[in-house]
């Protein structure tokens, strides 16, 4: 699967020994590399950096599920159920009484045939009540040597077994850890105190006490906070590169006219506030030069985004150009057309292209589009298909932002040579998180309400809060106000 991190790290060094197959690794044969491969582990490198999900502390049971019970072998018996199944129960006694240990389903000889009595045994598992005594079912023998250790848990297939994994690990860090390069550098390692590279790897697998262990659950140790360190370092590596290679694409340079802009001023049926202002200074500087736009417009709902993208189309157009907004659903596109229209009073030819289109008016409007009759095309996913041509887009603008993935935009882009890209979003960003999610895009916040306006209310609901959510919604519309219910902006 690729990624926006690929052309950056396809030119990293990587040691060729890494790359080695699983099936290189004593234990793993071809029913087992088929099983790993299949989640995604197909090299020592995946190895390497498939770390455990959580910790197992093998100590004698107190409290809690799983635990070792310790104790002499008294004796087993074999019982068959009402099904006919046999289950093996073998009773052992330790400091604090008699406890069992069950295997259900047993079939053949073992362990019951390399059960001695008389000797101390070390049972391993989920520790519950059967029949009035602690029991274990289907228990793990552990060595004496063992006790206190802490095993690592890894997210594998059901049918692989741990044990083998656990040894495939173990040879893997032994035989191709040195050949693991550093990718941070130094001073930053210094600077926040974070381990090399093969320290943390080693840690992460082989935690040394409980308390190491605990830490790197919670996050909160340094050999974890280093790999999360580093996947937001080379995250915002690749943001910079990628706003980089933006710069280096010769846009357009739009010819922003003063005397245009008073026509606009005169047909606005309202006056703009100054951030909307501030936001269209950003908009037209950007315009004006020869790099490409990416730019992202942030406001809440009724700040008045929408005239802010309907001038910069404008703009477009009186540089020849034509100009698209895309919206996430008909409704919204409908509404965008019919208010574009009614704002620039049919001074421009504006195209609406939907999926409820009909086939014959849609392949009239894919032609004018074609042919540069149409100066602003409105509407969906519609546009994004193959074939929707455009004889000279200059500018594209994508309403709810969120709701369109990287490709989507990609296949926007791809329509012509390096269009000018304005993004809009409602939903409340931190600029901070904005700063990072969106790194390779400048940003612009409306935050300023027109006169009149009526202050939106943005509130968040858990998944299993949704139907609290559809009331508040209700209680809104009950007053005869307007609200809107994002299922996409649902906090889960």
């Amino acid at each position: 699967m690729s990624s926006i991190f690929d052309p950056f790290f396809d030119n990293l060094p990587v040691s060729s020994n890494l790359t080695t197959d699983i099936s290189n690794i004593p234990g793993i044969g071809e029913k087992l590399t088929v099983l790993l491969k299949n989640f995604n582990i197909s090299t020592v490198e995946d190895v390497l950096f498939a770390f455990p999900f959580r910790y197992e502390i093998l100590s004698v049971f107190t409290s809690g599920e799983k635990g070792v019970l310790t104790g002499v072998y008294i004796d087993h018996r074999i019982v068959s159920t009402h099904k006919g199944k046999r289950i093996l129960k073998a009773v052992f006694k330790g400091e604090n009484g008699y406890f069992s240990a069950l295997w259900l389903n047993f079939k053949g000889n073992y362990p019951a045939n390399n059960l001695k009595k008389g000797s101390d045994y070390y049972l391993y598992g989920h520790v519950t009540r059967y029949e009035g005594m602690y029991a274990i079912f289907h228990p793990e023998f552990l060595k004496l040597d063992e006790l206190g250790s802490i095993r690592s848990v890894y997210s594998l297939p059901t049918s692989f077994p741990p044990s083998v994994y656990r040894k495939c690990v173990s040879f893997t860090l032994k035989k191709y850890l040195t050949e693991v390069g550093e990718c941070l550098p130094e001073n930053i390692l210094n600077n926040y105190q974070l381990p090399h590279i093969k320290d943390a790897i080693i840690t992460l697998h082989n935690p040394q006490t409980e308390i190491n262990a605990q830490e790197i659950e919670a996050k909160t140790h340094p050999a974890i906070e280093r790999f999360i360190y580093q996947e937001c370092f080379y995250f915002q590596l690749a943001m910079l590169l990628r706003k980089k290679s933006y710069k280096k694409e010769n846009g357009i340079s739009f010819k922003v006219d003063k005397n245009f802009l008073n026509t606009i001023k005169d047909i606005m049926p309202f006056r703009l506030t100054n951030a909307q202002r501030r936001v269209m200074v950003d908009i037209f500087n950007d315009m004006i030069k020869p790099e490409q736009m990416n730019r992202l417009v942030q406001g809440d709902v009724g700040s008045g985004k929408t005239i802010v993208a309907f001038i910069a189309c404008a703009i477009a157009a009186e540089n020849g150009y034509q100009a698209t907004i895309i919206a996430p659903t008909e409704v919204l596109a409908e509404q965008h057309y019919r208010n574009m229209q009614k704002f620039f009073d049919n001074k421009y030819v504006i195209a609406l292209m939907t999926g409820s289109v009909t086939k014959k008016n849609k392949t009239e409007t894919k032609s004018l589009i074609a042919c540069g009759t149409v100066n602003f095309v409105i509407g969906t996913h519609a546009i994004l298909e193959e074939n929707v041509e455009f004889a000279n887009l200059g500018l594209a603008v994508i309403d709810e932002q969120h709701k369109f993935g990287v490709r989507q935009r990609k296949a926007l882009m791809n329509k012509a040579v390096a269009p000018d890209i304005l993004l809009m979003t409602a939903t409340p960003i931190p600029r901070t998180l904005a700063m990072t999610i969106y790194g390779d895009l400048d940003i612009s916040i409306i935050d300023e309400m027109p006169p009149g306006r009526i202050p939106c209310i943005t509130k968040a609901f858990s998944a299993s809060k949704a139907s609290d959510g559809f009331d508040f919604v209700k209680s809104i519309l009950d007053e005869n106000n307007r609200g809107l219910y994002d299922l996409f902006n649902l906090a889960i």
